[in-house]
């Protein structure tokens, strides 16, 4: 029975995204909902940005967002100084936490973020020479589909648009699967037997192309 359970448990949650898995704890803990309060004020303040940025120019979206920290906390900062020249108080500001957290960046997450950005920037330029340069004809095939299909999807949003969708989806997927993952992987399982059975036919019509038959014979 323990047994049964594991791999149902297994079958479950074999459709979760690989992408959120590599995500950092932290970032997973505000994408499945954890602290609703954290994530809240994070998707409102994602949303704020990213609205601000398709209405309004970058400078502007960053002159006005440093503009409302510092009216909050020179709001603060006035009352504060006003209760302890009531008070006789002679402590510090509200911000000292703030100010004596150390901002230094750590050399080592640093290296460790470039290397990881130019292993993918190198795999990101090998497989673009293998479709460009029509290594395989088949792979030059689906990126030139996929290519026709941004060009689609380019028609009617914008790029902003599209992030926009993105922040939503990154903040209300992930959540919805881990409520319903066992109704979702059915739908997924019977997708996934459909379309491999129309694969398997174009497949066989790839095939009989002389150009393909002989690539995949070499």
């Amino acid at each position: 029975h323990f047994d049964m359970n594991s791999e149902v448990e297994v079958a479950q949650t074999k459709y979760v995204s690989s992408c959120i898995e590599k995500f950092p704890p932290r970032v997973k803990s505000l994408i499945y909902w954890k602290k609703p309060i954290e994530s809240a004020i994070v998707m409102v303040a994602g949303f704020t940005i990213l609205l601000s940025l398709g209405c309004l120019s970058l400078i502007s979206v960053f002159a006005y967002t440093c503009l409302a920290i510092l009216c909050c906390t020179g709001a603060l900062r006035v009352y504060y100084d006003f209760v302890k020249s009531k008070k006789d108080d002679t402590e510090g500001t509200p911000f000292g936490d703030w100010i004596s957290k150390d901002a230094d960046i750590s050399r080592e997450r640093v290296h460790d973020v470039v290397n990881k950005g130019l292993d993918k920037s190198e795999t990101t330029a090998t497989y673009m020479k293998h479709v460009l340069l029509i290594e395989s004809y088949t792979d030059s095939l689906k990126f030139a589909l996929a290519l026709y299909l941004l060009s689609i999807l380019g028609g009617f949003f914008n790029l902003i648009t599209l992030v926009i969708i993105g922040f939503a989806l990154l903040f209300s997927v992930p959540k919805i699967y881990d409520l319903y993952h066992p109704q979702i992987d059915k739908l997924t399982d019977k997708a996934k037997v459909e379309f491999d059975k129309v694969w398997s036919k174009v497949k066989v019509h790839l095939d009989k192309i002389p150009m393909l038959r002989k690539q995949k014979e070499n």
